[in-house]
């Protein structure tokens, strides 16, 4: 008895020492990484000969455990934080045998427990160090229950997305935490060999693709690769539906790429003719080809197949049909309704009649369904940028609504509307920070329209607070949504050019417009029409320096390129030619102005 309880100690020592142990080696490769990307360091170099040491102190903390290292491994799959539900989903046990494998493991420092943020999540998220990750996974890989493991995860996260259609607070702040998740899933999907059976799970893997590429930083290719084999195994199991779903979900994918907009076009147009003969007109299962449509529209805009006046015409009457068919299925105040009525009111031509609908739809979306709701912030976020970008007096006019938003009735903001739409911008940009993520879509262009207001300030502290906000949403930006990807081009010569020109920094404006001259180029080629815009962006800096004839040689220049790129019959008649050169001369007038002249 004394000698087996002595060693039953002592391996009881033995374990807690090394579980110790793994998490100093944690700590310190995390310092060493930290070091390294502060430019102390040349480079974080691995503890010990190929991570001995950790490897050992994790065969130790398990004290020979197979069961624990099994779902150790599993647990593994994991590319992200994650809660109790989805480890019980994918070591296919009850969430309290889930718990209590997660509490055991994190008392021997294999799982940390991330601290609880109420407004992001009700539940306990874990994590595992990317070394025990990695270290975890070593010799797992293609045994029968590590796969079976990565099919439960492949078929849970995409449940997840699947219910985050729903559009409830709960579902979509669900998504938000796990997109890394189910990014994860798709990538595991384009690697698995054994033919799906069940069809209807995979129906909306395009939308979730097309997430994890935008979202989630997941490889393009890597996403073709899944959607093929989705379509491939379709074919081979004769389903109709799944066979044409898969035909629209890779065409759907393909509406955001330059060189197949075209053709994915041609391909959503057939799709869609082909669903309303089965299912009407009116059908919920148009919308996503109509979000194709929209996608390809847009595309083709930017590489030169369409003029602007064509890519906002198709993308206006997507978005009314749209918003008519979720009206009639969903009713007016679901959430995917309050949404599609915000891009709606989001693409209308002129800014203040935007902010007019935006106002209203806002006001539907935060008594139907909360003010935190993410179709709400999301309308917000519109709103916002409208709002930062309108007249001045339907901005004032707006003051009432933002001080419901903050709920400051109770303050002194009556007499000063301006200090009540920057407080309000400021607080939706920290909310959408707070609620999503800072690489959000919606907490990037919040950020860009608290930026662009304060630009339009007249104290140069805040001008300058305003342009740092710019430059902050420009890199967020470049992060989210990647270099050449339209809406930063958008933003760089919408939003930073702008606001560095009101700043007088026009050096540094010029600087900005000619990098995205040539990053359009390059994403889009030499017809895109953000080469005419950087011209005509280029020519009015040059026309502020007061060097109008090189003005004039620019806009010569940006006229006979759009010509020439459109080479359509309409555009022959040199009408572009005129709108562009009637530009000059009030350019100039107001150049005059300017300088006292």
């Amino acid at each position: 008895m004394g000698v087996g309880h002595e060693a039953e100690t002592g391996a009881c020592s033995i374990c807690n020492a090394a579980s110790a142990l793994v998490h100093l080696c944690c700590l310190l490769q995390d310092m060493l990484q930290t070091l390294a990307k502060m430019g102390l360091i040349r480079g974080a170099e691995q503890l010990g000969d190929d991570n001995k040491l950790l490897r050992d102190c994790i065969t130790l903390s398990l004290n020979s455990d197979e069961s624990e290292r099994a779902r150790l491994a599993q647990l593994s799959i994991f590319p992200a934080a994650f809660d109790a539900e989805a480890a019980a989903a994918i070591l296919d046990v009850d969430q309290l045998e889930a718990r209590n494998t997660l509490g055991a493991l994190q008392r021997r420092s294999l799982v940390s427990a991330e601290a609880v943020t109420p407004r992001r999540s009700q539940q306990q998220q874990y994590i595992l160090h990317l070394l025990i990750r990695d270290l975890s996974a070593e010799g797992a890989e293609g045994q029968a229950d590590y796969v079976s493991a990565q099919y439960r995860f492949t078929r849970y996260f995409l449940d997840v997305w699947l219910s985050a259609k729903a559009d409830t607070e709960e579902s979509q702040q669900r998504l938000q935490l796990q997109r890394q998740n189910v990014a994860k899933a798709v990538e595991l999907l384009a690697a698995q060999q054994q033919p799906l059976t069940d069809f209807q799970a995979y129906c909306n893997l395009g939308e979730v693709a097309l997430d994890s590429v935008y979202n989630a930083r997941l490889n393009m290719p890597t996403v073709i690769v899944a959607l093929s084999k989705f379509r491939t195994w379709a074919k081979a199991a004769n389903e109709a539906e799944a066979i044409l779903g898969s035909r629209e979900q890779l065409a759907y994918l393909q509406s955001r790429n330059p060189k197949e907009a075209k053709s994915a076009r041609d391909e959503l147009q057939q799709i869609q003719t082909e669903r309303t003969a089965r299912s009407g007109s009116n059908s919920a299962s148009l919308t996503l080809c109509l979000e194709g449509l929209a996608n390809a529209a847009v595309t083709m805009r930017c590489n030169g197949q369409l003029t602007n006046d064509e890519a906002d015409a198709v993308v206006d009457e997507c978005r009314q049909e749209k918003y008519h068919i979720l009206k009639a299925t969903c009713g007016e105040t679901s959430a995917a309704t309050l949404r599609a009525a915000g891009w709606v009111a989001y693409g209308l031509v002129d800014t203040d009649d935007s902010i007019e609908q935006l106002s209203i739809h806002l006001k539907s979306a935060t008594e139907t369904l909360t003010a935190c709701h993410p179709a709400t912030l999301a309308i917000q976020s519109q709103f916002a940028q409208q709002l930062s970008e309108g007249t001045h007096g339907k901005m004032c006019s707006c003051a009432a609504l933002c001080k419901q938003l903050l709920a400051l009735e109770q303050q002194n903001f009556d007499d000063d509307p301006e200090r009540v739409i920057l407080a309000w911008l400021d607080h939706h940009a920290k909310q959408c920070e707070e609620r999503f993520t800072s690489l959000a879509d919606e907490t990037v262009l919040a950020i860009l329209s608290f930026g662009t207001a304060m630009t339009r300030c007249t104290k140069p502290e805040q001008q300058q607070i305003g342009l740092e906000k710019v430059c902050q949403g420009m890199q967020l930006g470049e992060q989210c949504w990647g270099k050449n990807d339209e809406w930063l081009l958008d933003s760089q010569l919408g939003r930073h050019v702008t606001a560095l020109q009101r700043l007088w920094r026009l050096d540094d404006a010029m600087a900005i417009v000619k990098g995205t001259l040539q990053l359009s180029k390059q994403a889009y080629g030499e017809t895109t029409t953000y080469i005419t815009e950087c011209m005509q962006l280029e020519a009015k800096l040059l026309q502020r320096q007061g060097k109008y004839h090189e003005a004039q040689t620019v806009l010569e220049k940006a006229a006979q390129h759009h010509l020439e790129a459109r080479q359509g019959p309409s555009d022959q008649d040199g009408s572009n030619m005129s709108l562009l050169m009637s530009s000059i001369p009030l350019d100039i007038a107001f150049n005059l102005s300017l300088q006292g002249r």
